[in-house]
């Protein structure tokens, strides 16, 4: 289960909730970068969370990965019915190589956000919303921080 949240100025964060036969894990961070919208966001939560999944041995080769956000459109890059924007093709290469070196198989799965439901699959979804709303707030903070400082 991944999300994230983006600030107008581009800072932004993410949420991650990692299960497996392996164990289980929450985490997130603040992007490095500005990221521009929700797409962006969202779609590099998802490659961050592979990511550290393959890392720390929750995701291992062949393994069968299933990934839940709220974004549709990342939903469909993910199902193969669509392509991502230009902008994200860097992000995209990343996440194929991770599929195809560990030989992954993808399925994704949309997962209406921001709900008052109190299934397993909302309780995660919030839990990811909660942890990249903190990032986000984090991650603005610094660059805020950083800009005082520029101008004094």
């Amino acid at each position: 289960m991944t999300d994230a949240s983006v600030c107008p100025t581009g800072a932004a964060g993410y949420g991650f909730w990692i299960v497996s036969a392996r164990g289980g894990t929450p985490g997130g961070g603040a992007f490095k970068t500005h990221i521009k919208d929700g797409y962006e966001g969202e779609f590099k939560a998802v490659v961050n969370a592979l990511s550290y999944g393959v890392t720390n041995n929750l995701i291992q080769a062949n393994d069968d990965v299933l990934v839940q956000l709220d974004n549709k459109g990342v939903v469909d890059i993910l199902k193969g019915k669509c392509k991502p924007r230009e902008d994200l093709e860097a992000a995209y290469s990343l996440l194929k190589n991770i599929l195809s070196t560990h030989n992954l198989k993808l399925k994704a799965r949309h997962v209406k956000g921001h709900t008052r439901v109190n299934d397993q699959r909302s309780k995660a979804n919030r839990m990811c919303d909660m942890r990249a709303r903190l990032a986000m707030k984090e991650a603005r903070r610094a660059n805020t921080h950083s800009q005082s400082k520029e101008t004094t």
